[in-house]
């Protein structure tokens, strides 16, 4: 029997936050069957944990349909069930995966994953395209939207004026596929400036159609993306969630240029 645990990310509540499966000795399992368990799970990602031979240990991510190279959520998920069951000797932990290898630390409420290599790559020339598809006009625009690449992804950043930008958005799952093949982006990140606490910098809303879902209710990828596309070196606190009904915090620290780690806290429900 495979033993599959569930854990919100971002949040202490489990009525909040990012849920994502675990699994934590998939050595035996094919990809078919985890790409299955993924869809069985339904959450926006599913992380596999390996042994391995260079680092601590190796990981792996699934979506409902296809496997991704990077997944901040799920990470910080993984770690907290290998804390939960003693399997980690330190505090700083490797991950094996298949663009690089990832270096996590473990504080006592929040896990923290090291990200580096995200860069701005272009302003889409063709950008006034998408508008009608979001929907939002140029006024609503704070600056010009920016493609944001990490490994195999790019990110569309659009920031905007105000919470009521996000909050009429009104999403469309084939729309946003659709910008999503026309700029040739595996994720759309829109925020703002203005949020619900005070405490916090930034409130974001990310949509990643391709992936099998439209709208991922908290999202460390793309709060790295953003936080490139802001360059500022300042710590950043991300609210996010809370147009879907399960909000959340993404702590984003800056390190050298292009260089992230990236974390909160979590709740493991089983």
């Amino acid at each position: 029997m495979i033993n599959i645990h569930k854990i919100k990310s971002f949040t202490e509540n489990p009525l909040e936050g990012n849920l994502a499966g675990v699994i934590i000795h998939a050595e035996h399992l094919s990809d078919f069957e985890m790409q299955n368990i993924a869809k069985e799970v339904g959450a926006s990602e599913t992380a596999f944990i390996f042994p391995s031979k260079q680092s601590d240990f190796r990981i792996r991510w699934f979506t409902p349909n296809t496997e991704v190279g990077l997944c901040i959520h799920a990470t910080i998920a993984a770690l907290s069930i290998l804390r939960n069951k003693n399997l980690l000797n330190s505090n700083t932990i490797r991950l094996e995966t298949k663009n690089t290898e990832l270096l996590c630390k473990m504080e006592k409420n929040n896990i923290f994953v090291k990200v580096s290599g995200y860069h701005p790559i272009s302003n889409p020339s063709n950008y006034s395209d998408i508008f009608p598809m979001l929907p939002i006009n140029t006024n609503q625009l704070i600056t010009a939207p920016q493609i944001i690449k990490i490994f195999d992804d790019q990110e569309l950043v659009l920031e905007v004026k105000s919470l009521n930008d996000l909050k009429n958005l009104n999403p469309s799952k084939e729309q946003y596929a659709q910008i999503c093949s026309l700029l040739n982006v595996t994720g759309i990140s829109i925020f703002t400036r203005e949020t619900f606490d005070l405490k916090n910098q930034i409130h974001t809303r990310e949509f990643a159609p391709l992936y099998g879902y439209l709208e991922d209710p908290l999202c460390g990828m793309a709060a790295g993306a953003i936080a490139a596309f802001i360059n500022e070196k300042k710590v950043l606190r991300f609210e996010q969630g809370h147009f879907c009904g399960t909000k959340g915090i993404i702590t984003v620290e800056p390190e050298a240029h292009g260089t992230f780690w990236i974390g909160g806290s979590c709740c493991i429900l089983s």
